[in-house]
């Protein structure tokens, strides 16, 4: 690394002491500055994440509210529910209703995070 290149540079003379302590601390100033972009980055990195999250569920309880929705229809016109449609009726209700909570809470606390942050 720049360090070991630098300490060994001052060691056989080649620079003095006093510059391999600055150079050095330069390197050491800009690693530092590079780790906590790396740091912030990877903050960034995990909100938007977060944020698909959220978005992707609530697309998801869309598209279930649209089967739902399709689906009693189709019973309705038909003037008959069988087993299977009641079970697909009530499995989608299960969905929305706990994925619905889901994507509220993702929701709640990303907007609680940005209201914090100002």
């Amino acid at each position: 690394t720049q360090l070991t290149h630098l300490s060994r540079q001052a060691i056989y003379g080649r620079v003095s002491v006093d510059l391999a302590l600055a150079s050095m601390g330069e390197v050491q100033e800009r690693l530092s500055h590079s780790e906590g972009n790396k740091q912030n980055l990877m903050a960034i990195k995990q909100k938007a994440a977060d944020e698909l999250s959220a978005l992707e569920l609530t697309q998801r309880v869309a598209e279930a509210k649209e089967s739902l929705r399709d689906l009693k229809l189709q019973a309705t016109s038909d003037g008959r529910t069988s087993a299977q449609v009641t079970e697909e009726v009530r499995r989608l209700e299960e969905f929305i209703a706990e994925n619905s909570k889901r994507a509220e809470r993702a929701i709640t606390s990303s907007f609680q995070d940005n209201v914090q942050d100002r």
